[in-house]
């Protein structure tokens, strides 16, 4: 991983034909150095581009505008790192909101990023899989988020670890991830269902590359990682308007659209590649999906993730 030095992008990846390169499959356009790597399975078109800027508007509304969740983190942060930018939302948001500080965003393709950003923010392009090589005591906080499907599997302990050494003492930690199986609110959605089927088998797909339970386990990643302060929330997040809430009604009805936009990026690669089904029958079941997603009756949701910890001053 590119190491941060007195000019936060002088060790940036070069980005050669190699890394710039995508490829058209089923209509979406794909990283074929991600693929190769086994580091990413998520297209790269203005389709994912719209759908990633949409997902960060509408969390921010859930976390009514809040960047960074740790009261002493968001006081004077000198060097902030974000692992996996994405779109580069949430890094421009910060680096605006904290001129004086510097913001280095991470990420394995640089073919969603913006044109153009804050003076104070640098975006490396790595693979969140290898060593960090940042220096260590370094950061005030190291936000990572909507990596679950980009971390693989025997990764996550080192990739907690190494987050970690490169906080400065008394820095902050926080992870923001989906758990990307669709649950019912009453139990109604069953094996019969499409959605389920779906979630199932992606799981099946990537059980021996990715760990999509990891945000599960976050509290106990950061415990055992050292930090102390630890603290793991919940949100349970509708996919259509079922909950009485008036507000609640309409996030879900905006995350459905979200969530059903993505489906067919996410899921291609993995079931037609790692999985025995053929493109007709992923689409078959999409299909199936997206009407299931407007039963209010099946009261779906997914569970959002946000943990938070502290590294100890000794």
């Amino acid at each position: 991983m590119a190491s941060s030095t007195s000019d936060p992008g002088a060790d940036t990846k070069s980005l050669d034909s190699e890394v710039e390169q995508t490829e058209l499959i089923q209509n979406r356009l794909y990283q074929p150095w991600s693929l190769n790597r086994d580091a990413s399975f998520l297209p790269v078109d203005d389709i994912e581009r719209e759908r990633q800027e949409g997902l960060h508007h509408f969390f921010q509304r859930i976390f009514d505008g809040r960047l960074i969740f740790p009261g002493p983190a968001a006081k004077d942060p000198e060097r902030i790192l974000e692992c996996g930018f994405g779109t580069a939302n949430w890094a421009c948001d910060v680096a605006e909101a904290y001129p004086d500080a510097t913001v280095i965003g991470v990420d394995v393709s640089p073919h969603l990023k913006p044109d153009t950003t804050p003076e104070n923010l640098h975006l490396q392009i790595d693979d969140l899989n290898d060593v960090f090589t940042f220096p260590g005591n370094h950061f005030d906080l190291v936000h990572s988020q909507h990596v679950v499907t980009g971390i693989k599997k025997h990764r996550w302990p080192g990739y907690v670890r190494d987050c970690v050494r490169v906080l400065k003492p008394d820095g902050w930690l926080q992870f923001v991830e989906l758990h990307l199986l669709v649950q019912s609110n009453n139990g109604t959605i069953t094996p019969r269902h499409a959605i389920d089927q779906l979630g199932q088998a992606f799981i099946g797909a990537v059980d021996d590359k990715r760990d999509l339970r990891a945000p599960t386990r976050f509290a106990k990643m950061f415990t055992d990682a050292g930090l102390q302060n630890v603290e793991q929330q919940v949100i349970h997040i509708p996919l259509n308007p079922w909950m009485p809430d008036p507000q609640w009604s309409e996030r879900g009805r905006e995350f459905r659209e979200a969530f059903v936009d993505g489906l067919e990026g996410s899921l291609m690669i993995p079931l037609t590649q790692f999985a025995t089904l053929s493109a007709n029958e992923v689409l078959a079941l999409l299909a199936h999906a997206r009407k299931e997603l407007q039963d209010e009756s099946l009261k779906p949701y997914m569970a959002l993730y946000i943990a938070i910890g502290r590294k100890p001053n000794s």
